[in-house]
């Protein structure tokens, strides 16, 4: 079940996000035993120290494609991951599971399909490695969030712009 309250609210960085991240990443290399992981990362913004996020962990698995999904989907299933499939798309599969103080948003990315894993890293490197970039993206996070209280079609358009100019600058460097 969605527990709206976490896409409804920033919260200061919080220092055990990393760990959150490497205990989940545990248990999902666990389900992919067989597949061939090419990598697992935690994305988004709770993996930037220093950023307000909504407390929800964005985690990507980068394997290569197969439209099998249905092998590893039951075992995310029994680690309490519900398969979104409108949030899914040709260059991810998003799962997704909550519980009253954090979420965690899984993106399965492929290899050889879309760009969903580059852009990720590309742009949480880039503020990581630029205070400045961050800072404004939080900046526009919380008025965001103010417009948008649901946390969704606005919130999530509202960063589009700050985002696409990131990843050009980003690509540039």
């Amino acid at each position: 079940m969605k527990n709206l309250h976490l896409h409804t609210q920033l919260v200061s960085y919080q220092e055990n996000w990393p760990q959150l991240f490497q205990e989940e990443k545990v248990q999902i290399q666990a389900v992919f035993v067989g597949y061939d992981i090419k990598d697992i990362e935690h994305i988004g913004s709770t993996s930037i120290p220093g950023i307000k996020s909504k407390p929800i962990i964005d985690i990507a698995v980068l394997v290569d494609y197969t439209d099998n999904h249905e092998n590893y989907t039951q075992k995310l299933i029994e680690l309490g991951y519900e398969y979104d499939e409108q949030a899914s798309s040709g260059e991810r599969y998003f799962y997704h599971k909550y519980n009253q103080e954090i979420g965690y948003h899984i993106s399965i990315a492929f290899t050889n399909k879309g760009g969903f894993w580059k852009r990720q890293i590309l742009f949480r490197n880039y503020l990581i490695n630029h205070p400045q970039y961050r800072d404004e993206y939080e900046k526009i996070k919380e008025q965001a969030i103010e417009q948008d209280s649901t946390g969704r079609q606005l919130y999530v358009g509202a960063k589009t712009d700050f985002i696409l100019r990131i990843l050009s600058q980003a690509e540039k460097e």
